[in-house]
């Protein structure tokens, strides 16, 4: 690896965030020039990152075979299975089992009681959710009084909060009357040890937020906050995660009205709610369609990969997918240039497609610098309306204030952009001046369990700018524990044999931070001194308006390890068959997919799986791999190279993926952000530098 200077080191650093040599900003520069075009002009030339603008430039075994796949070609080629603090994997392996509630006189399971029409359900369900009680809702009585009393327990079963009873209609006839009562589960008593229903969410398509909230609705309209998780999951993909739900009766959920991309089932009682962060990992499942490379170069990258490992990056959806790096806003701030973070933020609306009413809205607030009038083109909250409304509440010479309308969590995502961008820098250059081994002076984890940190990773449906769980009541889903107690230690000359490089870790600047007691510390000086930051006086809290950012900092290993790797190589003709088997799948008798003899085959893909542990990208490993850029503007260039090899088959493929805007969200916890953001998708092939956006949902197809 060739090593570099100091240097040159911090006048890249300039560069590549965007901001010019003479202190200019390049960003903010080229929105402007977007904003004498027309939008169809504008849509040509959005920025686009790269991976060596923000600090990914190292591989650890740079001699395995470079490899060309697509990853996300169907949402079903993406699967994360989470991984509990024991280590076992979650499965979805059972819908039908109820456990009896400990203490319940009386046991219903899912299949027996009155079942709803649709119809009747829907009725309920919005009579629960509008919480009138002046409104009702009439069920057709029966002569039956055992089918009435069913009835009449199955409201209160499902639908606690709404009562029902007997009445007498004109024409002589007796219906059950339901009306909102307000009212809570009365008729159970949970104990200590068995508040919480706890079960596994099997999800296709949809974020844990939206999930949940599905949940909830068909719960009678119960609130997303009484749902727990360790972690959000990714959109596009097929997850199974552990979920607790407080004061819930498993046969509630048994018999909720069936949803198509979601499953429930594995019940069982506890005293304990998920909490963010508590679970070992995940288990990832990838096909890689489109595969160009062969079973012994494969073998050669994985077996790399299970032996050595792969750089721990924070991987591209880190840093956005737009026209503006998250991390230039969260250097903006912490260097107090608020008026700056602003334009950032609302410069990404610059590269909004031909006909958007954002773009209307970016157009309008250059030529008129009126918040209320460009706030008026969103039909939707986002963080460029959420500043924009602080804008108009306290005026545009006090912008401080207009940042404490923006999410808590979307704040604390763009500074932790900013420490993931050092980081990242700073492991760049740790690795080609030192190498894969640990020197005299590097911070050190005896053990190869990186401690938790303030500010770790995100995901998933990275993670968009994170989004605060109300399920979970945490800042960030993307948080971990504070990292004061984390037992790391100095390389010496007397115990450098003890470590390797896998013990090696790197912080993020914060609070709490120790730094390596050699050159690199200098390093992480001289890079925060060239954005206006002093090291020494890094804060540990940043309050803005009414908002509040805790930065504690933290350690992430250098290089880390994948677990239970294997792989395999497929053949198929279709890009509608699926070729990994989900938990669905298992439960339906169907134990492996249709493999076509290569012969006979058109097409290749490879199935890789691997667990990783909390904090690490899928991304990168997959990276490691395949040898080649993971950002999308490298994408969609080998799309088209694709295209020009396979000829027309593979060209509807190639096409689809360049035209793809989204970044390949996987993280360990495969946790996404969900800050609402423009969804920018261009096929135009990118040249220009160093710029990104908000992060955004996770695209329809990926090549990696």
């Amino acid at each position: 690896m060739e090593a570099s200077g100091l240097e040159p080191l911090a006048k890249r650093a300039k560069l590549d965030d965007g901001v010019k040599a003479d202190g200019g900003n390049a960003v903010q520069e080229n929105a402007n020039s977007q904003h004498s075009k027309t939008p169809s002009e504008a849509d040509a030339v959005v920025p686009t990152l790269r991976e060596p603008d923000v600090g990914i430039t190292e591989y650890v075994n740079k001699d395995t075979p470079k490899f060309f796949g697509v990853l996300k070609e169907r949402f079903s080629d993406f699967m994360v299975h989470e991984i509990r603090a024991d280590g076992t994997i979650v499965r979805l392996t059972d819908t039908t089992t109820v456990p009896q509630l400990p203490g319940r006189e009386h046991d219903v399971s899912a299949s027996e009681g009155h079942q709803f029409t649709d119809e009747q359900r829907s009725s309920l369900q919005e009579l629960a959710e509008r919480k009138d009680r002046k409104r009702y809702a009439d069920i057709e009585s029966s002569d039956d009084k055992e089918t009435r009393k069913a009835i009449h327990h199955a409201i209160r079963e499902q639908f606690p909060m709404l009562s029902s009873s007997m009445k007498d209609k004109t024409d002589g006839s007796k219906v059950i009357r339901v009306k909102y009562s307000g009212g809570v589960e009365r008729r159970v008593t949970f104990g200590v040890d068995s508040r919480y229903c706890k079960f596994v969410l099997y999800k296709e398509n949809r974020d844990t937020h939206d999930a949940i909230s599905l949940l909830a609705r068909n719960l009678g309209g119960k609130p997303r906050s009484i749902f727990a998780t360790c972690g959000l999951k990714d959109r596009r993909a097929l997850t199974t995660q552990e979920v607790t739900v407080c004061r819930v009766l498993a046969e509630q959920l048994a018999r909720m009205a069936p949803i198509r991309t979601l499953k429930v089932g594995n019940f069982e009682y506890t005293g304990n709610p998920m909490k963010i962060g508590t679970h070992y990992g995940n288990h990832f499942t990838i096909v890689l369609r489109h595969f160009d490379g062969n079973e012994e170069g494969l073998s050669a990258g994985m077996e790399s990969l299970m032996k050595l490992g792969f750089v721990n990056y924070f991987g591209m959806q880190r840093f956005g997918s737009g026209a503006c790096g998250t991390h230039l806003y969260g250097k903006a701030l912490l260097a107090g240039r608020y008026n700056e973070a602003i334009e950032l933020i609302l410069s990404s609306l610059a590269y909004i497609p031909n006909g958007d009413s954002r773009y209307e809205a970016y157009r309008t607030w250059k030529e008129t610098n009126d918040p209320a009038a460009a706030k008026a083109y969103f039909k939707r909250p986002c963080q460029e309306s959420d500043i924009l409304n602080g804008l108009v509440k306290h005026g545009v010479d006090n912008p401080i204030e207009a940042f404490g309308y923006l999410q808590q969590s979307t704040l604390s995502f763009y500074f932790h952009a900013y420490q993931s961008w050092i980081w990242n820098q700073i492991t760049s250059r740790r690795l080609s001046e030192f190498g894969l081994q640990p020197v005299i002076g590097d911070l050190v984890l005896p053990s190869t369990d990186c401690g938790r940190f303030e500010g770790g990773d995100c995901t998933a449906e990275e993670s968009t700018a994170s989004d605060k769980s109300d399920a979970q009541g945490d800042a960030a889903p993307d948080s971990d524990s504070a990292v004061k107690g984390a037992p790391v230690q100095y390389v010496t000359a007397e115990n450098i044999s003890q470590f390797t490089i896998h013990n090696v870790v790197l912080p993020l600047p914060g609070l709490f931070s120790r730094y390596p007691n050699n050159a690199v510390r200098e390093w992480y000086r001289a890079l925060l001194a060239v954005d206006g930051i002093d090291m020494d006086k890094f804060p540990g809290h940043i309050r803005l308006g009414r908002q509040f950012v805790a930065l504690a900092g933290g350690y992430r290993h250098v290089v880390v390890k994948p677990e239970n790797v294997s792989w395999k190589l497929l053949h198929y003709n279709s890009n509608h068959i699926p070729l990994a088997v989900s938990d669905v799948d298992l439960l339906a008798g169907k134990t492996e997919v249709d493999d076509v003899a290569a012969e006979e085959a058109q097409f290749c893909a490879a199935r890789l799986e691997f667990s990783l542990k909390t904090s690490s990208y899928a991304t990168m490993a997959i990276r490691e791999v395949c040898q080649v850029d993971t950002s999308q503007a490298h994408q969609r260039l080998m799309s088209t190279d694709l295209a020009k090899k396979k000829g027309p088959t593979a060209t509807t493929t190639a096409e689809t993926t360049a035209t793809t805007a989204a970044e390949m969200t996987a993280m360990t916890t495969a946790e996404t952000t969900a800050t609402t953001a423009a969804v920018i998708e261009t096929a135009a092939t990118v040249t220009t530098p160093t710029v990104s956006a908000e992060p955004m949902e996770p695209s329809a197809e990926e090549a990696v």
